[in-house]
C-alpha cells in the first residue's frame, strides 16, 4: 500500500496509468509489476537500487533526483484471504471517496506521520482493506477465483491450463477468456507471477537459488534464472 502524502507522482502498471495527489492511496493485493514516476522524469530504477543511492535516517530514506520533492508512506503486509490477493490494483483518490472513507484515510496519513503503534496503523489499513474487497471483491468470477486459489496454494504445483480449467469447471476457451477478463492477464502469466511472488519470499529468507527454482515449480535453475530477470528484472539472490 502506498499512501502519497505530498507532492505528485504517477503510477504505472499493467492496469493503467494513475496521477497521484497527496492524500491519495493506492492498494496492491499482490505486488503486481509496477512503476512509480515523479512528474515528468523518464529514469527508472529499482527498489533496490534506489535504496542504495537513497539518504536512510529515521523517517525512511531518501533520495534526491533534482526534481520536486515527493513523500510516499509504505506499508506491508500479508493476507491470507484469497478473495483480497486478487483484487484490481485500487487507486482510493481522497476527493471521490465517502465522507467515513476519507476520514479513516486521515487518520493513517496522521498514524504514520506520527509514528504510531503497529496495531493502529494495521487497524486502519483492515478497514481500507475491507472497503476495497465489498466494493471491488463481489466482482471476481467465482470460478475463476476457484482456480486462482489454487495456484496461490501451491504456485510451484505442475498447474495447466487444462487442469485449471478443470477446477473452474469450464471448457479451456472460456476459462481463458473469463480469467482475463476478470484478472486482467492469461492464466499462465498469473501462475508465472505467483510463483516469483514465492520465489521472492523464499530467496528473502535466505534459502538459496536452486532451493527456490525446485519449490516454485522449475525443473532447472538457469530455466529459473531466466523466468525470474523476465518477471522481475533483475536475477535473483538469496538475501
Amino acid at each position: 500500500m502506498y499512501l502519497m502524502r505530498d507532492g505528485r507522482a504517477r503510477f504505472e502498471c499493467a492496469a493503467g496509468r494513475f496521477a497521484l495527489r497527496p492524500r491519495d492511496i493506492v492498494i496492491l493485493p499482490a505486488s503486481p509489476d509496477h512503476r512509480i514516476r515523479d512528474g515528468g522524469s523518464d529514469v527508472l530504477m529499482s527498489i533496490d537500487e534506489l535504496r542504495t543511492a537513497a539518504t536512510v535516517d529515521t523517517d525512511g530514506f531518501r533520495y534526491d533526483a533534482g526534481g520536486e520533492q515527493t513523500n510516499l508512506y509504505t506499508l506491508n503486509f500479508e493476507s491470507s484471504d484469497p478473495a483480497r490477493r486478487l483484487l484490481p490494483v485500487l487507486v482510493l483518490a481522497r476527493e471521490r471517496v465517502d465522507r467515513p472513507i476519507q476520514l479513516v484515510m486521515d487518520a493513517l496519513f496522521e498514524a504514520c506521520a506520527a509514528g504510531s503503534d503497529d496495531e493502529i496503523v494495521t487497524g486502519l489499513s483492515e478497514i481500507l482493506w475491507s472497503h476495497a474487497l465489498r466494493s471491488h471483491g463481489r466482482n471476481i468470477d467465482a470460478r475463476v477465483l476457484r482456480a486462482a486459489t489454487s495456484v496461490l496454494a501451491n504456485p510451484g504445483a505442475p498447474h495447466c491450463i487444462v487442469d485449471l480449467a478443470r477446477i473452474a469447471g469450464l471448457s479451456r476457451s472460456r476459462f481463458i477468456e473469463r480469467f482475463v477478463a476478470a484478472l486482467g492477464e492469461p492464466p499462465m502469466r498469473f501462475v508465472a507471477r505467483a510463483r516469483m511472488q514465492r520465489a521472492k519470499e523464499l530467496l528473502m529468507a535466505g534459502h538459496s537459488v536452486a532451493w527456490v527454482a525446485e519449490q516454485v515449480g522449475y525443473r532447472s535453475e538457469p530455466a529459473f534464472r531466466r523466468a525470474f530477470r523476465r518477471l522481475i528484472g533483475q536475477g535473483p539472490r538469496a538475501r
